[in-house]
């Protein structure tokens, strides 16, 4: 007696309800057919896992294709696909030799090329870009490059976490990297948006790497300042600049001498890490930029020029900030902990975490809690406050010689 096929409306509470009825020992897969669409089925394994495909016969051949694996994809959406592959089947394609083709293309070595090629030139900043080739080449190639998107699974995300454990915002960046290139390939089309590994992994919980200036390491740090000067005024005066703003060290580097308003008292930046921003200028800084800016080149268009005086300055100030550090025994104060100086000093002068937030120029209110957009003239006010703080944490000497601790004033 032949074994008639079993159909069946293939919908969430059937696919659930299916079980395996076949003879384990011969490895037989159970299939169970859609009653709606022919060709479209869902095959269940000896293990019980169901996986959804399409069988079709073209040009002869008869091919068989699958759909996805129930649980990464639903019942509702492998039925759509199939569908619509059955579909191209009718128009005389072959969705099988479609895929085979592109397969190139579907390993995470092939979606890391085109997001390198086509989406990062004109969605991500430069050094973003730099970020993600870093994290690239040294977490995500080797295990991962060659594999097909649908073959790399949650539990090989969890191992690369834990070979990563060590360095959580290593670990962190990867899985982060991991997850925007599938859900590229999704708005790509080349996998169901379902199909992301590091969808729902937890990230490890990374502890605030804030370092504030003490004010003996404040005045240290005044004090070599003025001896490297001669040295480096450049590198110097970007250092202060920093300090006296609170702006990140790339917006400062990175500065045109047409974004400075000094009549205006403010930098007016066509790009920052949040999209164009105003910074105020305290007097100190409008001191600095004034004085660099009488001592500019002809045509010079950056306040600090790199070697190619037609492009910014690209060191990030390494060098300088390292050698300035060790001397004014900062320990690993890193140069974007004077951002979180001149906030902490503003803190300590008074300033609401609204006017801090602003002043930094953070986009998300959780970064300094919720707070409101400030008028120009009361974020002038502040920025002026912290800077005179500042300058006298750094300089200020009473009768004897003695610097006075910033706490005793």
């Amino acid at each position: 007696m032949v074994k008639q096929p079993v159909k069946k409306k293939l919908i969430k509470s059937v696919v659930e309800a299916a079980r395996y009825t076949g003879d384990a020992e011969k490895n037989e897969h159970c299939i169970i057919w859609d009653s709606r669409l022919p060709g479209y089925g869902l095959r269940i394994y000896p293990s019980g896992k169901k996986s959804f495909f399409i069988s079709y016969r073209i040009r002869g051949r008869k091919r068989r294709m699958v759909i996805g694996r129930f649980g990464r994809t639903t019942a509702q959406k492998a039925w759509k696909t199939a569908k619509k592959e059955l579909e191209k089947v009718g128009d005389g394609i072959d969705p099988l030799l479609e895929r085979e083709e592109a397969r190139d293309v579907v390993t995470l070595g092939g979606v890391w090329h085109r997001y390198l090629n086509e989406y990062a030139p004109s969605r991500l900043k430069p050094r973003t870009v730099r970020d993600a080739k870093s994290v690239w080449k040294r977490h995500l190639k080797g295990p991962f490059s060659h594999r097909d998107l649908e073959d790399i699974t949650r539990k090989d995300v969890g191992r690369l976490q834990h070979r990563l454990q060590e360095n959580i915002w290593a670990a962190n960046d990867a899985v982060k990297l991991l997850r925007r290139l599938y859900n590229q390939a999704a708005d790509w089309e080349l996998i169901p948006p379902e199909i992301n590994p590091a969808r729902f992994v937890k990230l490890f919980k990374e502890p605030a790497r804030e370092r504030y200036l003490t004010a003996d390491e404040l005045q240290r740090l005044g004090k070599v300042l003025k001896e490297e000067e001669e040295q480096d005024p450049a590198a110097v005066a970007a250092i202060r600049l920093i300090l006296f703003t609170g702006a990140r060290a790339g917006e400062i580097l990175r500065l045109r001498w047409e974004e400075v308003d000094l009549k205006g008292r403010q930098l007016l930046l066509r790009e920052s890490k949040t999209g164009p921003k105003g910074i105020e200028l305290p007097a100190p800084a409008v001191e600095i930029l004034a004085g660099l800016k009488d001592k500019r080149a002809e045509g010079r268009a950056f306040v600090f020029p790199g070697r190619d005086r037609s492009r910014p300055r690209n060191d990030y100030l390494k060098r300088p900030w390292l050698r300035i550090r060790e001397k004014a025994e900062l320990g690993d104060c890193r140069l974007h902990d004077l951002r979180h100086c001149f906030a902490s000093i503003g803190a300590a002068e008074g300033l609401t975490l609204k006017m801090i937030g602003e002043l930094l120029g953070h986009r998300q209110t959780a970064t300094t809690e919720r707070y409101s957009h400030l008028r120009r003239g009361r974020r002038q006010q502040a920025v002026e406050t912290v800077a005179t703080a500042l300058e006298a944490a750094m300089s200020k000497e009473d009768e004897s010689g003695e610097v006075v601790p910033f706490e005793k004033r």
